[in-house]
């Protein structure tokens, strides 16, 4: 595992790369046992991905020599799904299930202050690798994202868009069309 992280840190790295973050919150309902992994579609996230491809259309410059989407989402499954899509064009955190730190409130049992405690690590790690990306695109209420965007430091470089919106409609990822830092400054970021 060490290895991929440390392929996987080279290559956002890499000079003349264009990174594009995809924060996709599908919702707490894949946190539930009884949750239908086939219920996730990549079709209906696809305005995510339509988005990136605008980003990517105009911001692309001559001495980019290559893209990488990094995607974040509380879904494995979407996760795996967009993985067998893209391929190489993508990078997710890992394709096992997460887990939520408040679901598993246990007072008292220290195997799951373990498993806390491990998922609030991967968590952090996950939100400060998704704030190297240059541009963004996330789940309009959601905090995660928010937070890896702000800590980005960047300007003009954060689209927003509602998951629960799935219609066929092509979102505006134009170049003027991003979200000012202070309207996501404004909004609940869930912490």
């Amino acid at each position: 595992m060490q290895h991929s992280l440390q392929s996987e840190r080279r290559l956002l790295q890499a000079p003349r790369l264009l990174r594009i973050g995809l924060q996709i919150r599908v919702g707490d309902t894949v946190y539930n046992a009884s949750a239908k992994q086939d219920d996730i579609r990549l079709q209906d996230y696809k305005s995510f991905f339509d988005c990136a491809s605008q980003i990517q259309e105009h911001r692309r410059t001559p001495a980019t020599t290559r893209v990488v989407w990094y995607l974040l989402s509380d879904s494995h499954r979407l996760k795996q799904l967009a993985l067998e899509e893209f391929g190489r064009d993508i990078l997710v955190t890992d394709t096992t299930p997460n887990k939520h730190i408040v679901t598993s409130l246990n007072v008292g049992d220290s195997n799951l202050d373990d498993e806390r405690a491990d998922a609030l690590a991967k968590a952090a790690a996950d939100m400060l690798s998704f704030a190297e990306m240059d541009y963004f695109v996330l789940s309009q209420k959601s905090g995660f994202g928010k937070v890896g965007a702000m800590l980005s430091n960047r300007w003009h470089n954060v689209w927003w868009l509602n998951p629960q919106d799935r219609g066929n409609r092509t979102p505006s990822c134009g170049p003027k069309s991003y979200v000012k830092l202070s309207d996501l400054a404004g909004q609940w970021s869930g912490f």
